[in-house]
């Protein structure tokens, strides 16, 4: 084995002088063995001289070796982007040698669908009580809409849909009640009255007859003038 002299770089810096140098052990390939530097450090020769100017194709040099280029693409898969939508989004895009850069992304394909409703619309009923001195029940019912499908149900206002309440016998304004001032029932607005008991017929009663007495017949008699004679 021989020692070969790398490089040896003078450069002039003002008055004073400056080199470095490198030796090497070569393979029977040519390739760097036992390398040795002065004035510079081995990595900054090998990467910057070695494997630019003089043996690219040595092993050493693969890790300073720049890929050689190829258009690429790559993909991506995103959620919808919309609210209460279920499936992806799928996006590419390319990188160019030419252009040493890469392309905006851009859609290639998308399967968001809209989620059901979860919002339900419902009829409520419920059953109030009537009023004071009345009886019988009313029942109401409200009924629920969705102005947001995914949001909670938004009831309105209870409707009365049917009403049986009737005033109660206790009711003084209800003029069927015995203690309604109004009312024909109250005994204050009908006073007793005393009825006379009729006499018990008798059975079977024996009719009497009552004799006729006949009235006696007036004759009258014919008035009889008398002319008096003058004298």
């Amino acid at each position: 084995m021989f020692l070969t002299s790398l490089l040896l770089l003078l450069s002039l810096q003002g008055n004073n002088a400056y080199a470095w140098y490198c030796t090497y052990t070569p393979t029977q390939q040519g390739y760097i063995s036992n390398l040795y530097c002065n004035g510079i450090e081995n990595e900054v020769a090998i990467r910057d001289y070695w494997c630019v100017s003089y043996r690219p194709d040595d092993p050493i040099c693969d890790p300073y070796r720049q890929p050689v280029c190829t258009n690429a693409t790559e993909n991506q898969s995103l959620a919808c982007p919309l609210p209460h939508y279920s499936g992806v989004v799928n996006k590419s895009r390319t990188y160019t040698c030419t252009s040493q850069s890469w392309s905006d992304w851009y859609e290639v394909s998308n399967n968001c669908t809209q989620d059901p409703p979860t919002c339900q619309t419902s009829v409520e009923t419920r059953q109030v009580a009537c009023q004071t001195d009345y009886v019988g029940s009313i029942t109401e019912t409200r009924t629920s809409s969705c102005p947001d499908p995914y949001g909670s149900p938004v009831f309105g206002a209870w409707i009365e849909t049917t009403n049986t309440c009737v005033k109660s016998a206790t009711n003084v304004t209800n003029v069927s009640s015995p203690v309604s001032p109004s009312s024909p029932l109250n005994p204050v607005n009908n006073p007793s009255i005393s009825v006379p008991v009729a006499p018990t017929p008798i059975e079977n009663p024996v009719v009497q007859e009552i004799p006729k007495t006949e009235l006696p017949v007036k004759v009258e008699q014919p008035k009889q003038e008398v002319k008096e004679t003058p004298k």
